[in-house]
């Protein structure tokens, strides 16, 4: 049972750092002014927004190496190591999915009124 949610957190932790490059690479194109298309039409839009930000950065920008150290942890779980790292993850997974909640509220709800 343990293996497989290290499986599913390595593939979780893949899916998010594939994410995240997607969006970064759509990112620089709008700021170089290029024109972009993505998956629903709306990333431009949604990248130029203040609720993009944390902490000043792109959120995507936090994304990379959060999931970059996720994806390593649940290697090294999936080998038996890195015990010691499970709560620091616990609450820097809880973090990133309070802002994960924040951005999906500013695009469902406060985007739609504008």
């Amino acid at each position: 049972m343990i293996f497989w949610l290290h499986v599913a957190l390595l593939l979780t932790a893949a899916g998010g750092l594939l994410l995240a490059g997607y969006l970064t690479a759509i990112f620089l194109r709008v700021q170089r002014g290029e024109s972009v298309k993505c998956f629903d039409g709306a990333c431009p839009i949604v990248m130029q927004t203040p609720d993009a930000r944390l902490a000043g950065f792109p959120s995507f920008y936090l994304a990379l190496p959060f999931y970059f150290m996720l994806l390593v942890f649940a290697v090294l779980r999936l080998f038996g190591h890195a015990e010691w790292l499970l709560w620091p993850v616990a609450v820097a997974t809880l973090l990133s999915l309070s802002a994960s909640a924040w951005l999906i509220y500013s695009l469902l709800v406060k985007l739609q009124r504008t």
